[in-house]
């Protein structure tokens, strides 16, 4: 019988403070043994030279929409499409038919998925004004965090100040973890209303109505809730910021105490309003796209360490609910397209280009995201004791994304047509091969479901 059963030899290990050439040693699907080489036998030994290792990606929010939305995802294809991007471990968030806002919706959500994973997985749970006295119920029967709004987007009722105090004051005597979608919903409603009066059907409706100033307005009154009423344990990771001022103001808070994080997608380090104007409907998220010289600006204080984790907001949409957006910007829903599977390939991207590191990347995709969700460091690290949650990455390899080649249902990114540079090769939940040179090869119930409690 071999001593181990798998060894990942040969690879340059990138962590968030170093890298060095090293083979990882794996026994019932943890690490067990880092060494300068392999030591013993194993029942499978990979050669990875020339390539990188590191800590499996972690999907902090994504919307698989599995049950309530069975054209636009279903768990098995939306986690065989993480594998692909090198997510070992997803985080799925509300936008389920029925909700997920209740302790019992909480265990019929854990039974409903056993059994259709292909990567390990958790999902938050809603909260909503009716709901805002059930949190710790909903923590207690497994939700890895919960998830609110300040604004309401897809007919989510936001939550006020005094609802978001409540809110922290609660979480703070479990230790349970937030993330906020963070716009404020006056600012919004009035945009919109003003533009409607207009008549105007252009693209650029889109972004005059999830202006920065309404996201900016949010991030400092949550801040400031937040300073007096969130103590750790628990802590608070706001969504998809889009641009600087917001990171400063958060940046801010944590310098008084507050914890809380902040959180972005690749495509808002890459698709710009000239993108905006361009697709359209096919590139229409909230909050929305920004200046090109925004975009820039928000490499430069990702590699400052104001961005704390980088997630997907994976929320793919059939094309035929988009295509009327063509002619009317209104009539078309808020997609992202398949982007759990581009995500991480775009910051893998921005590593070629010179933008960032891999060290900033195992820090952002792998680490952070796992530190903040409590799954740290079973998940997010190489290191003895940790799961053996890895993906190998050739940094040389370049692929373009082709509309109709995804392994999601989505069938589409916001991304087509365009060459991205660095690719996982490999990826292992627990020391199991799950995805290989294109190929998903890991099998709908080897995911597992975790929490941080």
């Amino acid at each position: 019988m071999s001593e181990f059963d798998l060894i990942v030899a040969g690879g340059q290990i990138v962590t968030p403070h170093s890298a060095y050439r090293a083979a990882v040693h794996v026994k019932g699907g943890r690490i067990v043994r880092i060494a300068e080489s392999p030591e013993g036998s194993a029942e499978k030994t990979v050669d990875a030279g020339g390539l990188h290792v590191m800590a499996g990606f972690l999907d902090a929010h994504c919307h698989i929409m599995d049950p309530g939305y069975p054209e636009c995802e279903d768990f098995a294809r939306g986690t065989g499409a993480a594998a692909k991007a090198g997510l070992t471990c997803i985080l799925d968030v509300p936008r389920h038919q029925p909700p997920i806002d209740s302790a019992r919706r909480v265990e019929e959500q854990r039974a409903y998925l056993a059994g259709k994973g292909v990567v390990d997985y958790g999902f938050m749970a809603g909260v909503y004004p009716y709901n805002v006295e059930d949190v710790e119920a909903m923590w207690r029967a497994g939700a890895v965090a919960l998830k609110c709004f300040t604004v309401e987007i897809h007919e989510t009722p936001p939550l006020m100040p005094g609802q978001l105090q409540r809110l922290f004051r609660l979480a703070s005597g479990f230790g349970g973890a937030i993330l906020i979608h963070a716009e404020d919903d006056s600012v919004v409603r009035a945009n919109e209303a003003l533009l409607r009066a207009t008549g105007r059907k252009d693209y650029l409706v889109h972004a005059e109505m999830h202006t920065r100033e309404a996201q900016e307005l949010a991030v400092d009154s949550v801040c400031s809730v937040a300073e007096y009423a969130l103590k750790p344990p628990a802590r608070l990771v706001f969504a998809h910021i889009s641009a600087p001022e917001g990171l400063r103001r958060i940046h801010k808070a944590q310098m008084r105490g507050a914890p809380v994080y902040a959180e972005t997608m690749g495509h808002y380090l890459t698709l710009t309003l000239d993108d905006l104007r361009k697709k359209g409907p096919w590139v229409k998220f909230a909050p929305t796209a920004r200046e090109p010289g925004t975009v820039e600006e928000m490499w430069r204080c990702l590699n400052q360490g104001l961005i704390h984790q980088i997630s997907s907001d994976h929320a793919p949409q059939p094309g035929r609910l988009i295509a009327p957006g063509e002619k009317d910007i209104w009539a078309s829903p808020l997609v992202t397209g398949a982007n759990i599977e581009v995500n991480t390939r775009l910051m893998l991207n921005g590593v070629s280009e010179g933008k960032t590191t891999l060290q900033r990347l195992a820090q952002i995709l792998s680490a952070g995201p796992a530190q903040h969700y409590g799954l740290y460091p079973r998940k997010g690290a190489v290191q003895v004791g940790s799961d053996a949650d890895l993906v190998v990455v050739d940094m040389g390899r370049t692929e373009t994304m082709e509309r109709g080649k995804t392994v999601s249902k989505g069938g589409w990114t916001m991304h087509d047509g365009k060459p991205l540079k660095g690719a996982p090769v490999m990826t292992f939940v627990r020391g199991r091969l799950v995805y290989e040179e294109g190929r998903v090869v890991g099998e709908p119930g080897w995911g597992k479901f975790v929490t941080s409690h």
